[in-house]
C-alpha cells in the first residue's frame, strides 16, 4: 500500500512540475496589427525600449543594448535598476518626439506597405514601439499585451476609379456635379468610390 501511495505522490508531483514548469517556454513575441491603415501607404516600426513581465503581471520598461539614459532624459526617467517611465504630460504627437523616436530607435523588420487597410507586423518581442507612417502619424504602442490592435488615425481621400466617381448628383440617369431643385422634389445621387 506504501509503494501505491508513494507512486502516486510521485506522479502527482510529477504533473505540477511538469505545468507549473511550461511556463518557461511560454512565447515571448508579440503582433501588432494597424487598423484603419491607408492603402498604399508605407509603416516602418521602430522598438524604443525592451520590456518584460514581472511574475505578478508588473511591466518593466528597459533601456536596449547600446542605449544610455542620457538619450532619453528628454521624455522618460531612467532609475538606477535601469527601468525607463515616461515623464510627466509626455505628449508622443509632437514633432521634436517623432524626430527623436526615428534617431533614438531600432528599425524593426522590413516597412510595410498597405495594400489593405490592415497592416500587420508579427514575432516582435515584448516592448515600447513607435510607429510612423508615411502619412507623417504616429501611433506609440506601449503594451505588452502579445496582440495589440492599434487604430491609426491617417486620413487620405479615397481613390476615385472613373469620371463618374465621387459624389455625384443622377439627373435623367446620367451623374452630374450640379443641377436646380426645389423644396420638397426627390433628388437621387450616387456615392461611388
Amino acid at each position: 500500500m506504501k509503494k501505491i501511495r508513494n507512486v502516486i505522490a510521485f506522479l502527482v508531483a510529477a504533473f505540477a512540475l511538469l505545468f507549473t514548469g511550461s511556463q518557461v517556454f511560454a512565447d515571448t513575441t508579440g503582433t501588432i496589427t494597424v487598423q484603419n491603415a491607408s492603402k498604399g501607404q508605407t509603416y516602418t516600426i521602430y522598438k524604443l525600449f525592451d520590456a518584460t513581465v514581472g511574475s505578478n503581471g508588473a511591466i518593466a520598461y528597459t533601456l536596449p543594448s547600446g542605449k544610455r539614459a542620457d538619450q532619453v532624459s528628454t521624455y522618460f526617467d531612467v532609475d538606477t535598476a535601469g527601468n525607463v517611465t515616461a515623464k510627466g504630460g509626455l505628449d508622443v504627437s509632437t514633432n521634436a518626439f517623432k524626430t527623436w523616436a526615428e534617431g533614438f530607435g531600432t528599425i524593426v523588420g522590413e516597412p510595410k506597405t498597405a495594400t489593405s487597410n490592415t497592416v500587420t507586423f508579427d514575432n516582435l518581442g515584448f516592448g515600447y514601439y513607435f510607429i510612423k507612417s508615411s502619412l507623417g502619424a504616429v501611433i506609440t504602442v506601449d503594451s505588452t499585451n502579445p496582440n495589440a490592435t492599434i487604430n491609426d488615425k491617417n486620413t487620405t481621400a479615397p481613390s476615385i476609379p472613373d469620371g463618374d466617381g465621387g459624389k455625384k448628383i443622377l439627373v435623367g440617369g446620367s451623374a452630374t456635379d450640379t443641377t436646380t431643385a426645389k423644396v420638397g422634389d426627390t433628388v437621387n445621387y450616387q456615392i461611388k468610390f
